[in-house]
């Protein structure tokens, strides 16, 4: 009597689909390092994205709250000045400043809106308040708020061009960082447009400006965003 046996041979993976197997693995891990790089990389855009606009945000809400409280001496109270006059405390001047090797303008008024750093009560009266930029080491050119409450502890007897001269203080609060540039722009009661003020003038007749638009650009070598509001004052001092 004859048997037969049979036998079941157990197959395995050959050479080849192991190497196809880890090439696709491979494929797969790549993919997923990739997507989570780009991930967060994008977490990084978006973070500085939001910071940048925020700052921007808090910067212009100060600035309209300052210009929108401003203080502006109306006739018959104030006349034009005469020879060797001194110029009106509360006057709106517009000037540029090098700071650097940059140019960026210098804008001062008077407001009521007087701020404190300290938990002391804000007390009340007219401020001076510049708006000036300031070279940082850490921050490019900074955006800085002088505030001195009248009668001006700051003032000087030394008067710079069409504006005195302020001592400027590290303790100044920083309005914003990174400035690139700033543009203020002065439109009067006939919609004519002017790039600086100066309301002690006879070029702008004494007169206040009735808009003063402001333009604020911020970033570095890696980005540039731009910023942009026009505040309509609340009193205007006509022309003389």
């Amino acid at each position: 009597m004859i048997t037969t046996c049979c036998y079941k041979t157990e197959k395995g993976f050959t050479l080849v689909e192991v190497l196809v197997a880890i090439f696709i693995f491979s494929i797969i891990v790549s993919t997923v390092f990739m997507s989570y790089n780009s991930l967060f990389s994008r977490v990084g855009v978006i973070q500085d994205v939001i910071s940048d606009y925020e700052m921007a945000r808090t910067c212009i809400a100060r600035m309209r709250e300052d210009l929108r409280s401003i203080y502006v001496v109306q006739k018959p109270e104030y006349s034009k000045p005469e020879f060797n006059d001194p110029p009106d405390l509360y006057r709106i001047v517009s000037k540029n400043d090098y700071e650097g090797e940059e140019s960026f303008p210098e804008l001062r008024f008077a407001s009521h809106a007087h701020l404190v750093l300290d938990n002391s009560p804000v007390p009340e009266g007219v401020a001076r308040i510049v708006y000036y930029v300031e070279e940082s080491e850490d921050y490019g050119y900074v955006l800085k708020r002088s505030d001195s409450l009248y009668p001006y502890n700051r003032l000087e007897e030394e008067y710079i061009g069409y504006g005195e001269d302020f001592a400027k203080k590290n303790s100044d609060p920083v309005l914003c960082e990174n400035v690139k540039s700033l543009v203020f722009k002065f439109i009067d009661q006939d919609k004519e447009e002017y790039e600086s003020w100066n309301s002690e003038s006879d070029e702008h007749k004494f007169s206040t400006p009735l808009i003063i638009e402001i333009e604020l650009q911020i970033g570095d070598y890696t980005r540039t965003r731009i910023f942009e509001t026009k505040i309509h004052l609340p009193v205007l001092r006509g022309k003389i």
